[in-house]
């Protein structure tokens, strides 16, 4: 049997033996659109204009402790629920472009090197007071307190008039336009005086304010009478009710207990479906999935590279689990083609991504020489750890690298264990590695600068890729970004990269929401930011 059909036959094998869909019918697919990029989404369009009025309740799988107190929110789950409330300086549309939100304009001056935000007049905050220039000082200097990291190139303010304000960088940084833009929401800076006083409430420039928080059970908002945007928001409150289990999110919407749910994993949005296969063949029911990568969670992974007597502190090791596996295949096997891949940090057609570089693709041979060239002819013996999602996937993995001589034990740790690991990186082996799709520079900063706050412990000091992301920094413009991205592509992935990880899956979320909710681009825009000031329910 040649290595391919051996590889086709361990797959099937480790499919079959997770797959539990077999036992329940497929759902039809549903009709009409369900592009997120192409507006209002189900089966038809609404006869009608938005409608004002009426509740939306939405199911989430997470919950967080503090909403009110915006800079301890980072989390993109969090965020998603918490921008029901709170607004930032800009926000990105469909193709991830940053356009303006609570700045109408801004211009970057990589020679001072500065930014300068023009600000929307005539907004206020849910309390009442004034959002203006010294209100976005107060908030930055807010978030530096607690030593966010947007802030931390930040040198001095300058408020040039009430709708004005210069932030001055220490260094010129190309990703601090959005990274603070983006993430920076903005809290009255009365407030701000007395932090305790939003522990469960909130005092925000967004479309709705806390009206109720029930830690660990709900969360819900009613309308901001204090508004920017005339008209909106059209619903009279917003809900998020903490529903851990799939199974019990499908329940929820057959018995009409709530109008929508994001399923963050592919088992959570399979198990959905197939719970709610009539109402979605009826059109009641409509199932979105995102379609540009914008909301993407790149899952990969990553070796104890660090440890050096570990084989994977070779390079030639970890390129050779990458010629080891055909990811594509496993992708599209797996999760029956219904999450992105890519062999790269970026999404094929995305600005960074690097068509030209040469690719490592599928070739047992090559992979078996590789290791004989590092000293293991024989191959060795590992351990393959993830969360209890990943388990079909590493179990697949596991059987595919044996073609190579690679024999990793399949372990399934706990989520609060995976999510220590995240940060600390102390494993054995090859770990899963969970990764946001988005700013290269930001994201690149946390993983390989001189003090990373991501696998710490996993991925070596390596010079070059921190000057690599330094130059990331210090790029003038949009091209010599994107010149510098395709560079980093190159180094990390091409044919003599160091692989310190070997992207596997892209997933992205699934939006299910009943036909009667229009506008609400759940995924549409970046980091799930949802349009919560647009959503309408047909009455």
């Amino acid at each position: 049997m040649t290595s391919r059909k051996r590889f086709w036959a361990i797959l099937l094998c480790v499919c079959l033996m997770f797959t539990l869909a077999a036992c329940t019918p497929k759902p039809a697919e549903p009709q009409g659109n369900t592009d997120p990029s192409q507006g209002t989404q189900g089966n038809e369009q609404p006869t009608t204009g938005p409608q004002t009025g009426g509740k939306l309740t939405v199911a989430v799988s997470n919950l967080f402790a503090d909403y009110g107190y915006a800079p301890r929110i980072s989390n993109n789950a969090a965020l998603m629920q918490a921008w029901a409330a709170y607004e930032s300086l800009l926000t990105t549309d469909a193709n991830g472009n940053d356009v303006p939100l609570l700045a109408t304009k801004w211009e970057s001056n990589p020679s001072e090197p500065s930014i300068t935000f023009y600000l929307r007049e005539g907004v206020k905050f849910s309390d009442g007071e004034p959002f203006n220039a010294a209100a976005v000082q107060r908030n930055m200097e807010e978030y530096a307190s607690i030593n966010r990291s947007e802030l931390a190139n930040i040198e001095s303010y300058e408020i040039i008039n009430d709708y004005t304000i210069k932030l001055h960088q220490k260094a010129w940084s190309s990703a601090d336009l959005h990274t603070i833009g983006f993430y920076v929401l903005f809290t009255s800076p009365k407030a701000l005086q007395n932090v305790d006083s939003i522990k469960d409430r909130s005092a925000g420039t967004g479309p709705f304010m806390i009206k109720s928080f029930e830690s660990g059970v709900r969360i819900v908002y009613e309308k901001n009478p204090n508004y920017w945007q005339e008209g909106k928001p059209y619903l009279d409150e917003l809900e998020f009710v903490l529903i851990a289990d799939a199974s019990a999110m499908s329940s929820a919407f057959r018995a009409k207990d709530i109008e929508a749910a994001f399923a963050t994993t592919f088992v959570a949005g399979d198990t959905i479906s197939s719970g709610c296969a009539a109402q979605i063949r009826s059109g009641e029911v409509v199932s979105e999935k995102n379609s540009n990568g914008l909301v993407a969670v790149g899952r990969g992974l990553i070796f104890d590279s660090s440890n050096s007597n570990s084989p994977f502190s070779d390079a030639r090791v970890r390129r050779a689990v990458a010629w080891g596996l055909d990811e594509e295949l496993l992708n599209n096997a797996i999760f029956q083609g219904q999450q992105m891949w890519t062999d790269q940090f970026a999404l094929p057609g995305q600005a960074s991504y690097n068509d030209s570089m040469k690719k490592v693709g599928y070739d047992v041979e090559k992979a078996k020489a590789l290791l004989a060239e590092a000293g293991y002819p024989n191959g060795f013996n590992t351990v393959i750890t993830g969360a209890p999602s990943d388990q079909t996937m590493i179990t697949a993995v596991a059987n595919s690298l044996k073609e190579i001589g690679i024999n990793a034990e399949v372990t399934v740790v706990d989520t609060a264990t995976f999510n220590s690991v995240l940060v600390s990186g102390v494993f054995d082996g090859i770990y899963v590695f969970p990764y946001t799709m988005g700013d290269m520079a930001f994201y690149m900063n946390k993983v390989f600068s001189a003090t990373p706050t991501s696998f710490k412990a996993a991925i070596p000091n390596t010079p070059v890729l921190i000057d690599q992301v330094k130059k990331l920094f210090a790029a003038g413009s949009d091209a010599d970004k994107v010149k510098v991205e395709k560079e980093m592509e190159e180094m990390l992935f091409g044919e003599d990269g160091y692989f310190f990880w070997d992207p596997m899956t892209v997933m992205s979320p699934t939006f299910f929401k009943i036909s009667a909710l229009h506008d609400d681009q759940a995924l549409q825009t970046s980091q799930w930011k949802a349009v919560w000031a647009d959503a309408w329910l047909e009455q």
